[in-house]
């Protein structure tokens, strides 16, 4: 395998480096709900509302992530 893998279950109230969310695969619960804040919360939306979803999605407007790599989960 020789990747090194962890899975980190929190509450969404945490602080990473930016360096360790660009290179890791990010699963959120709700991704409308991250949608949602960006629109109505433009960048930078981290700042105002600090919760992880919102730090991946300043990333992807900083052109630091790409949306497309993200593993979204819906819930039910």
């Amino acid at each position: 395998m020789g990747e090194t893998c962890f899975f980190i279950s929190m509450p969404s109230a945490a602080k990473f480096d930016d360096e360790m969310i660009v290179n890791a695969k990010c699963v959120v619960d709700n991704k409308m709900l991250y949608e949602a804040w960006e629109e109505e919360y433009p960048y930078p939306t981290y700042p105002k509302i600090a919760v992880i979803g919102s730090k991946f999605t300043n990333l992807i407007y900083e052109g630091k992530k790409k949306r497309k790599i993200f593993l979204f989960q819906q819930t039910c």
